[in-house]
């Protein structure tokens, strides 16, 4: 399954460790955290 942009919430609770590319734009300040809130 392929998500778009967005989408993860669906599928992800709490904070996930982001490797390598982020292709789905999870980790948007860097960190290398990804679905944050806030």
């Amino acid at each position: 399954m392929l998500l778009r942009k967005g989408q993860w919430s669906a599928y992800v609770r709490g904070p996930v460790t982001v490797v390598g590319r982020d292709i789905y734009d999870l980790d948007r300040d860097g960190d290398g955290i990804g679905c944050e809130n806030g």
